[in-house]
């Protein structure tokens, strides 16, 4: 059986692209459990961490983009009426 490397939380950082500081704000909140600690007291990660931490990244990033995609479209609808009012009032047909 292969013993798990363990990997520091700068090299993590770099293999996520998650920044150092909102690695530890996870941990603090708990959304990341503690990691082990080398004799130096350095925080050692698993790959486990890196598969979580790629999966935690690509849920927020979906829901930021559907929080922002919610907003457009809301802008959009308004923007779409407002442009219907007015190809309505000039004799213009959408064609849809």
């Amino acid at each position: 059986m292969e013993a798990t490397q363990l990997i520091t939380i700068g090299e993590l950082s770099k293999r996520t692209g998650v920044n150092i500081e909102t690695i530890r704000y996870y941990e603090r909140v708990g959304i990341l459990p503690k990691p082990h600690r080398s004799a130096g007291g350095h925080r050692l990660y698993p790959e486990e961490y890196r598969r979580r931490l790629v999966l935690l990244r690509h849920k927020l990033r979906r829901e930021r983009f559907c929080f922002f995609a919610a907003q457009q479209g809301q802008r959009e609808r308004l923007a779409t009426s407002s442009m219907m009012s007015c190809r309505r009032r000039v004799g213009i047909e959408l064609g849809t």
